[in-house]
């Protein structure tokens, strides 16, 4: 049975013969892999490239005297949240249309090899945003783990305009499994969590809403979400207002709030907000500004939506997004 590959695949199998490094011969068979059409006539080609890229990766390892690379990123803004998807799905245009970063944007795959952190400003609160390499069935980069760990929230990003989106979930789900990374919709309570089992909390994101296909695509999708995970909602980068969107659907997301304080008496701008988790109290206020104010402060007086102006609450009230404080000790 021929292998009907198209004309990409032949292209990066011309770069693979030319390549000079492991490391780049790996990143074009990882390529070669996502190009080969899946029919029983690329069964023997997927075996054989399988198993070169198994020996080239295992010859890398031992190179590396079995040192694992290890990449950090530091954390800034508001909250860190990371963004993974197969390739090609749009991650790297998503980063430059809602950050300052400049990620290389092509229609190859695998261009993105390290980690691109960028911030998203929704009004006067900044959220850090971190594009991944690609993950699929046989490849993520050792340290992708670490960094996913490290976040408070997780988007898979899918390719509305293609119909093998639900293809590109599991192997995901699978790589971050075999690093005890359980994605799932909801922190479970601690008394139900496993022992060495990280729990993150992830959201699915649709991308190229704008596609002709992407209708259809987003409803098949929908049908095998159901309860899986909360679905974060579309973007596009042809589309400004699904950008403005995913702003404030990524503040939704992360669950927390931004309050101001004021000294007693004194004129207030808003700026410099402190940001909490939804469901702080007063006293969890407090707390970031001193631990003394927090232990000796009397009463607290709020403005801001469903409170009177100036209105005095106790310690253990439950904060509300926007509200400022005013502490009296």
């Amino acid at each position: 049975m021929p292998t009907n590959v198209p004309p990409q695949y032949y292209e990066a199998e011309t770069r693979f013969r030319k390549a000079k490094t492991t490391e780049e011969k790996i990143a074009i068979l990882e390529e070669m892999m996502i190009l080969m059409p899946k029919h029983k006539g690329t069964d023997k080609l997927r075996v054989t490239l399988n198993q070169k890229l198994k020996k080239l990766k295992e010859g890398e390892d031992e190179k590396k005297g079995g040192k694992r690379q290890t990449v950090s990123v530091p954390r800034e803004g508001a909250a860190q949240v990371t963004l993974i998807g197969a390739p090609n799905v749009g991650k790297s245009q998503l980063i430059t249309s809602m950050t300052k970063a400049t990620p290389e944007v092509a229609a190859y795959p695998f261009t993105t090899r390290m980690p691109v952190p960028g911030m998203v400003v929704f009004e006067d609160v900044q959220i850090q945003l971190i594009e991944l390499p690609a993950i699929t069935e046989s490849s993520m980069e050792v340290w992708v783990p670490e960094i996913i760990r490290g976040s408070d929230l997780l988007l898979i990003m899918l390719d509305l305009a293609s119909s093998d989106l639900l293809d590109c979930i599991d192997p995901i789900i699978r790589q971050l499994e075999k690093h005890h990374i359980f994605l799932v919709k909801e922190i479970p309570p601690e008394e139900e969590q496993k022992v060495s089992v990280g729990y993150m909390r992830t959201m699915l994101l649709g991308n190229k809403v704008d596609h002709p296909d992407a209708s259809a695509n987003l409803e098949l999708f929908q049908e095998w979400l159901k309860n899986r995970f909360y679905f974060f909602g579309c973007v596009s980068a042809q589309d400004p207002s699904t950008l403005t969107l995913f702003a404030k659907n990524l503040f939704d997301a992360l669950k927390i709030i931004r309050v101001y304080t004021k000294a007693p008496g004194r004129k207030f701008d808003k700026i410099d907000p402190v940001i909490l988790p939804a469901g702080a109290t007063m006293v969890d206020a407090a707390k970031t500004l001193h631990k003394e104010i927090a232990e000796k402060f009397k009463f607290a007086r709020v403005w801001g939506d469903g409170v009177h102006d100036g209105q005095q609450v106790a310690k253990d009230h439950i904060l509300k997004d926007g509200w400022v404080l005013e502490f009296h000790i």
